[in-house]
């Protein structure tokens, strides 16, 4: 049966400029904050306190969630000590729930902090997240955590890692950060200006000292650099706006674990737990279900990593979005995971400090490699490949964060944490590249109409969302209020865009989901309104309508399309050209087998 996701309109205002699509009024607390796993590493306080599910000694190789599921906020009690994070999925066999089957998990519980115990979980995936396409998105879809010793750079517009890090607040280490204008990529040059980046999740969601705060995890802050053990915690790996409920299945799930080095900053070694557990701490692992153990997924090598000899590389950040085999197919060039094939898994990480990838050319610019760089698998030779070392995505000065090959007076560059890619839905109305969202939580832009998730400064201009999928016209009784019909997944789905205003500009993608994973659905828009039913859902748009190919919505449950004015006027005629000045209602609907 035909499932829809909510209507959404563009209007435009003035010559050449067109209106993102606005997404429908829903709940802000049904997207963000999102639903958060993570991990933290062994010099925290946190470790060894009992979780808030089952009261069992908190690892660093257990994936917890903050007690809410979601993080708490935006304003968390002022508290000495925040209620602790519950264990989501055990490091170990997992005897109560879902476990990871590390070896050496249940000789570590109760280990106090700052001691070393190999089970330490460095990077964490799903395999289910946002899968980049070549146009990048808009603010507030790159996710990432730093550590205690990062400074940041560019200008400092809190909260930032500049702000929050080594040099400002010393509360970094717990915090995520998502990244702000999409304005450069890698390679660097003097006219790649820095994206920069905002917090977005804070460690213990108390207020900093600029009266700013936003939802947090339960952890302990500060945790100022050169003080072991730490005296805070410092967030190693995050999955954001995880899917699977708490209780219910996660697998599979990919993760790495920590190499044997020593941290060249520090002078304190890593805790060796991959060489414990017989892998390399630049393997990416997956457990596929209850009992099943670790296997290698992605092997160092495939990543262009441990060149130099086993263990001389540390994974510490992971994207991953898997193409549905469950065979790792690496990416040969950026992007090549997206389109309606779907043929490539993107896989995206950071290295740690120390590496011996750091400072070697990239596969791709031959840029020396930094432990803030957002990494692909290697570009190949025979397409241009100039080492057998990854490749730069994004370059960490892109990501705002301080590097050594720039210049910047620090002796090692800022290292990235943890990492993950994900769409916050919603506009940047105001312009100031930070999604709406984000800034109605930290007080910059206000939203008095409850929680409606429109910003009050941007209400006027807009259009009026609407064909929410209300219980008295629910065709099926599957009511959601502020979405589409509610499908299989358990949600409505909802449609939004991302994008610039303008026509010429050509960059406005449309993006709808949740919706079940590997279906066939469409998008078409139309010149009128309407609400009536239509398979399991409703027929919002009428008049006359064009359509836009065919999507499959992939692993993730997602459907994009674009750059919708381009194909628009391409492929519809007079018709259906989008023009500066037009209206237009645009709908999309897919397949569901299970609803």
């Amino acid at each position: 049966m035909d499932e829809h996701a909510d209507r959404l309109f563009a209007r435009g205002l003035a010559a050449s400029v067109l209106i993102p699509v606005l997404m429908a009024s829903e709940a802000l607390a049904q997207d963000y904050p999102p639903t958060v796993t993570f991990s933290i590493d062994g010099h925290g306080p946190t470790i060894a306190i009992p979780d808030a599910f089952a009261a069992v000694p908190i690892t660093e190789g257990d994936v917890l969630t903050p007690a809410t599921g979601a993080p708490f906020g935006p304003y968390a009690p002022v508290i000495a000590v925040p209620m602790p994070p519950g264990t989501a999925i055990s490091g170990g066999a997992g005897a109560a729930g879902p476990g990871l089957g590390l070896i050496a998990h249940s000789a570590c519980i109760g280990h106090p902090p700052g001691s070393i115990c190999p089970v330490e979980l460095d990077a964490l995936s799903y395999g289910r997240d946002f899968p980049l396409p070549a146009q990048i998105l808009r603010p507030g879809t790159i996710w990432f955590s730093v550590d205690e010793y990062a400074e940041g750079a560019g200008p400092s517009v809190a909260p930032d890692v500049r702000s929050e890090g080594a040099s400002g607040e010393q509360e970094a280490a717990g915090d995520m950060f998502v990244t702000k204008c999409p304005v450069g990529l890698a390679p660097l040059s003097s006219t790649s200006p820095v994206m920069g980046n905002v917090a977005a999740i804070d460690g213990d969601g108390r207020p900093n000292s600029a009266g700013i705060a936003y939802p947090g995890l339960g952890l302990v802050e500060p945790s100022p650099p050169g003080f072991p053990p730490d005296l805070g915690d410092n967030l190693d790996a995050v999955d954001v706006g995880t899917e699977f409920p708490l209780g219910g299945s996660p697998f599979p799930v990919y993760f790495s674990l920590d190499a044997t080095f020593t941290d060249p900053l520090t002078g304190f070694p890593l805790s060796g737990t991959a060489a414990v557990q017989g892998v390399s701490g630049a393997d990416v692992l997956v457990v596929s279900g209850v009992g099943a153990g670790p296997v290698v997924y992605a092997s160092a090598v495939s990543l262009g990593l441990d060149i130099f000899g086993p263990n001389t590389d540390d994974l510490d950040g992971l994207a991953l979005w898997e193409n549905g085999t469950g065979i790792f197919q690496p990416s040969s060039v950026p992007h090549d995971w997206a389109g309606t094939g779907f043929v490539r898994d993107m896989l995206l990480f950071s290295v740690r400090r120390g590496s011996s990838v750091i400072g070697r050319p990239d596969s791709r610019f031959g840029l020396p490699i930094e432990p803030g760089d957002i990494l692909s698998t290697p570009l190949p030779t025979a397409l241009g490949g100039v080492s057998p070392f990854p490749s730069i995505f994004i370059a960490a000065e892109v990501l705002g964060l301080a590097t050594a090959r720039s210049g910047m007076g620090v002796l090692f560059g800022d290292e990235l944490d943890a990492l993950d890619t994900k769409l916050i839905p919603g506009d940047d109305c105001n312009n100031n590249c930070v999604p709406d969202k984000l800034d109605i939580k930290n007080g910059v832009l206000h939203d008095d109409n409850p929680m409606d998730c429109i910003a009050d400064e941007c209400q006027d201009g807009g259009g009026d969302p609407g064909c929410f999928c209300l219980a008295a016209n629910a065709p099926c009784g599957n009511a959601a209020t502020a979405a589409g019909c509610g499908n299989s997944t358990g949600f409505g789905a909802h449609l939004t865009a991302t994008g610039s205003v303008s026509v010429s500009g050509d960059d406005l993608f449309l993006i709808m989901t949740p919706l079940p994973p590997f279906q066939f659905g469409i998008f078409y828009m139309g010149t009128n309104q309407t609400s009536l039913p239509f398979g399991d859902g409703l027929r919002c748009v009428s008049g006359s309508v064009f359509r836009f190919p065919v999507l499959n919505t992939g692993t993730p449950g997602t459907g994009i399309f674009g750059p919708m004015v381009g194909y628009a006027n391409a492929n519809f005629g007079a018709p259906g050209q989008i023009t500066p000045g037009a209206t237009w209602e645009v709908q999309g609907w897919f397949r569901d087998p299970f609803g």
